[in-house]
């Protein structure tokens, strides 16, 4: 019931009046009906309550037996689940009480009974083949973390037996029936084949592209151990080139503060360096293609190598030194104090705009991007001849002959190089690895000094008495130092005399681990896209076979060397060796050999520069 309140065409007062009158009826009534409530709760006799308890049901006893019949039917669904999946509570093991029969029975290895802990997630996993946020976003297929050393595939089951040959297995690696492939290395490979369910189809030797059944939806691809970082495997009917594997996560994000302390710091410092190492000025944007560099038809000064002295080298660059594109500073004498130490710079010129006239405060408005800085020495081992020679040769192609090759006018233009051709002028000399006080001086830098080298004067990796004791440490100490701005930094050696027993000894880096630093993954590529393509132009243009693989390796170590030192100051780093022969060569130094070189040295200015701005 609701008050009513009555608007008529009467007087103020009577209209008040009658009002008044209507609101006491009704507040008397409301105390009645609340009175009338009290009574039916206490009695429970109640015809109102009897029809609210049977909730549309004809009695009360029809609706009680429908709650118990949906009891029973929640009961019955709780304990179905219960035996279809148990619910565990996190961080309560699991034990062999807890496997079936068939799991027991593949722990044992039982015969046609298989799992891989790995590739079948648990019913309510998430994994990346079962979801849709995950896509591989790069052509390359073969993710190299996804990788089991020392096995290879049973041609007859698929399964995974033990290796002794240095060889490994890809993960499964997702792929369409009816599909043509190709993959790295000039060879045949073993590819297994699997059907929607990873049952095992057939393993077949394949060539560089392959088409796989129609039945087909997952592979698995034999790769040697040393040469997972270079493996890839794409959707194409050539090859694409090594392409690192890259997923990409759509729709998703993660909150800040649920990352942990040691994340977020590495998160700051890599923030903080590519805000600082990516702010370059370049003129143009870098083409496409590989440097190919011409052959030479003789040595500098026309000595063979082995004659070679730093003078030579030094009489070579004195050809391309301009005073403004090419300048010379003299850094010091070397421990001889006979030899003369020289750093050459590089540098583009770019036009003034920085001249403010009648402006007084030029804060915030002057151009100050440099040019991508990229700091080269050789020579620190001076037994090895080619790498000053493949140093000069290279420099001099840039120099003389950018205008002919777009690849050397980006250089030109848009690249700020610093190079030490001769670090021990001595050794060099008199074909010596170490410097004239004995001390190799690739272990004389401070980097875990104490950790590597001999202090036995006699060893031929004796580091010195103390870190930097020698002139020549010092000076490339004192160069990286100022140059903390440089987007890479290189030490470049030769492998060894006469070359080794191996197509992958042609090439050898050695990187850095300072995977909290950033550059780091960029080395990687780096070293990847390089050894990669070199390959493919030797097996193109000089013969190598197409069987070789590749023509590289890598190594991960710190030494306490300058690439150790100038990483653990900012600059990402690595030591690079080239080949003193290739392997079919019969002699050391061959004009094929040093072209292969110089292009491998050029080509590694221009991926450093891809991967930095």
């Amino acid at each position: 019931m609701l008050p009513y309140e009555i608007k008529a065409i009467l007087s103020d007062g009577e209209l008040n009046k009658l009002n008044d009158n209507f609101s006491d009826i009704f507040n008397s009534v409301t105390k009645i009906y609340k009175s009338l409530n009290d009574l039916i709760l206490e009695s429970g006799k109640s015809d109102m309550e009897v029809v609210q308890a049977r909730a549309g049901e004809r009695t009360l006893d029809a609706r009680l037996d429908k709650m118990e019949r949906l009891s029973n039917e929640v009961s019955s669904s709780l304990k179905k689940k219960a035996n279809e999946e148990e619910v565990r509570k996190k961080g309560v093991p699991i034990t062999l009480n807890d496997a079936d029969s068939e799991l027991l029975a593949a722990i044992q290895g039982g015969e046609e009974v298989s799992f891989n802990l790995l590739s079948d997630p648990r019913l309510h996993s998430v994994s990346e083949e079962k979801t849709t946020f995950v896509e591989v976003v790069s052509d390359n297929l073969f993710n190299k973390n996804d990788f089991i050393p020392d096995k290879h595939i049973n041609g007859s089951t698929g399964k995974l037996d033990d290796n002794e040959y240095n060889n490994g297995v890809s993960g499964f690696i997702p792929v369409e029936p009816n599909t043509t492939y190709s993959k790295s290395f000039n060879r045949e490979t073993g590819i297994a084949y699997y059907d929607e369910k990873k049952e095992f189809i057939k393993s077949v030797k394949e060539p560089i592209t392959f088409t796989t059944p129609e039945n087909a939806y997952y592979v698995r691809a034999a790769v040697r151990n040393d040469e997972r970082d270079f493996f890839y495997i794409n959707e194409s009917d050539k090859q694409l080139g090594l392409d690192e594997y890259k997923i990409s996560v759509r729709n998703m994000s993660v909150d800040y503060n649920m990352l942990t302390d040691d994340i977020k710091v590495r998160l700051a410092e890599r923030g903080n360096n590519n805000t600082e190492k990516k702010s370059y000025y370049v003129k143009d944007p870098i083409p496409n293609g590989w440097y190919k560099a011409p052959k030479l038809d003789d040595h500098i000064a026309g000595k063979h190598p082995y004659q070679i002295n730093t003078q030579d080298i030094y009489d070579s660059l004195e050809e391309v030194v301009d005073g403004e594109y090419v300048t010379k500073e003299t850094l010091g004498k070397d421990t001889t104090e006979g030899d003369d130490i020289f750093k050459y710079e590089f540098k583009p010129d770019t036009m003034n705009i920085n001249n403010f006239s009648g402006v007084d405060d030029k804060e915030g408005l002057e151009f100050t991007k440099k040019f991508p800085k990229i700091i080269l020495h050789t020579g620190t081992h001076g037994e090895e001849k080619s790498t000053p020679l493949i140093l000069a040769n290279f420099l001099h192609h840039l120099v003389n002959d950018w205008e002919e090759n777009e690849l050397l006018e980006w250089i030109r233009w848009n690249v700020h190089l610093i190079v030490v051709p001769v670090t021990n002028p001595s050794g060099y000399n008199n074909n010596r690895k170490v410097n004239e006080n004995g001390v190799d001086l690739n272990r004389n830098f401070d980097y875990d000094w104490e950790k590597h080298g001999s202090t036995d004067p006699e060893d031929r990796f004796y580091k010195g008495e103390e870190p930097f004791s020698e002139v020549e440490s010092q000076y490339i100490r004192d160069l990286i130092l100022d140059n903390t701005d440089a987007i890479a930094f290189y030490d470049y050696h030769m492998t060894g005399r006469t070359g080794n027993e191996k197509w992958k000894d042609r090439f050898w880096t050695i990187l850095k681990i300072f995977p909290e630093k950033w550059g780091y993954e960029e080395m990687q590529k780096i070293t990847m896209t390089d050894v990669d393509r070199a390959t493919r132009e030797a097996q193109k243009r000089l013969g190598v076979p197409r069987d070789s693989g590749f023509l590289g390796y890598v190594t991960y170590e710190n030494p306490s060397n300058s690439p150790s030192y100038a990483f653990s100051k900012g600059i990402p780093s690595a030591t690079l060796e080239s080949m003193s022969k290739l392997l079919d060569d019969d002699d050391s130094y061959s004009f094929e050999m040093m072209q292969l070189c110089t292009e491998y040295l050029g080509n590694k200015i221009i991926t450093t520069c891809r991967n930095f701005i």
